[in-house]
């Protein structure tokens, strides 16, 4: 019903293109997640003139993944965007690097997924097929070693109910939640709004509906693209985004990576682990895995997941998957939360939230985070 109003109200209003939602996805049976072994490397390896950042290396029992970071654009970043603005781009692109590990080892390599983040540089990945040691100290890198460190984390998981809500609010807050993976929009509601007004599913001028559009004026469009804070408070905003919105913009996040390898029981029908956490000045990413796929989902008859995170101050975070692959049993990648950690927090929850509950992986910050760089 919400499909054909959408359509027929925008035909009429004459405007360009649309409004189209995908038919349902069915979820499949979950696998069993398995954590990874995650080493982190943080070092600048020189890679063709120039310098690429090696992030960190997760080991699983066929290979790993090892994660980089490229910059391309200079400016205010040293020299190391100069490498990417020859004529023959990035040298890893057509010759993957040769790998070995401390043990000997020396896995096949593969250039894997990556993609911009607009903040000046791509975040990439190697794809590691053969032996890794788990125990390895170190990996040479076409010749030039980095070193292998266990970064940990003490973490609890548990399973907690969500608030209970209608179904059509629940259904409104979670679309309003969950950005578009593929363009990383921030969905529109007011074709969802007004076929539920139409309908009579959703009172026009109820305070719930109110509530909501006064959440949606203020959501940035491009939520990870935001850099400044908006005008007005956000103080009358329920919760939990007017804490969301209040640090819209903030730069001022601790600048440090630690090592989880948490897995979640299922929820409602799906598993969630997260590998490590990676904060920096403008947000925290966390390497994940979910069985079974439940990244990019727009039917109207099956709740998106969301991501968000909670602070021991009250503070919210809003996750965004960018950079991952999926398969039929599952998908990983890179998870990017906003706004900026508070640097004062000592504990974070991951919240992955499905139907009526929700996963949480409970992690205890270092208490002096800059040891942990």
């Amino acid at each position: 019903m919400i499909d054909d109003y959408a359509t027929a109200t925008r035909i009429r209003s004459g405007k360009p293109g649309f409004v189209h939602f995908d038919p349902p996805l069915r979820r499949r049976e979950a696998d069993s997640v398995m954590p990874r072994q995650t080493r982190v490397i943080d070092q600048e390896i020189p890679v063709g003139g120039g310098q690429v950042l090696l992030r960190d290396l997760a080991i699983t029992a066929d290979g790993g993944t090892l994660r980089y970071r490229r910059y391309l654009d200079a400016r205010g970043l040293s020299q190391v965007g100069r490498l990417f603005r020859g004529p023959d781009g990035f040298p890893w692109t057509a010759t993957p690097p040769d790998i070995i590990d401390s043990d000997g080892n020396r896995p096949a390599v593969r250039i894997g997924s990556g993609g911009r983040d607009g903040e000046g540089h791509v975040d990439g990945e190697l794809e590691l097929r053969g032996t890794i040691a788990p125990q390895a100290a170190w990996l040479e890198v076409d010749g030039t070693r980095v070193d292998l460190y266990r970064r940990t984390a003490r973490w609890e998981v548990g399973i907690e109910a969500l608030e209970d809500r209608s179904p059509v609010q629940r259904f409104l807050w979670r679309h309003l939640a969950v950005a578009d993976p593929r363009s990383g929009l921030t969905t529109d509601l007011e074709p969802l709004i007004q076929a539920l007004v139409a309908a009579g599913a959703l009172e026009e001028g109820s305070l719930p509906l109110q509530d909501l559009q006064a959440v949606a004026a203020r959501m940035p469009r491009r939520p990870l693209h935001q850099r400044r804070l908006s005008g007005g408070s956000t103080r009358s905003l329920v919760e939990p985004w007017g804490s969301l919105l209040d640090r819209l913009g903030a730069d001022d996040g601790p600048e440090w990576t630690l090592v989880l390898g948490a897995v979640t029981p299922s929820c409602d029908g799906v598993q969630f682990a997260a590998n490590s956490i990676t904060s920096d000045l403008a947000g925290f990413g966390v390497e994940f895995e979910v069985a079974p796929n439940v990244l990019g989902v727009s039917a109207l008859d099956e709740l998106p997941v969301a991501w968000w995170a909670r602070d021991d101050l009250e503070n919210h975070y809003l996750g965004v998957p960018t950079v991952w692959g999926a398969s039929d049993g599952g998908a990983q990648g890179t998870m990017r939360y906003w706004p900026a950690l508070d640097p004062r927090v000592k504990r974070l929850d991951l919240l992955m939230c499905v139907e009526s509950h929700q996963a949480v992986v409970s992690v205890s910050l270092p208490e002096s985070q800059e040891n942990s760089l």
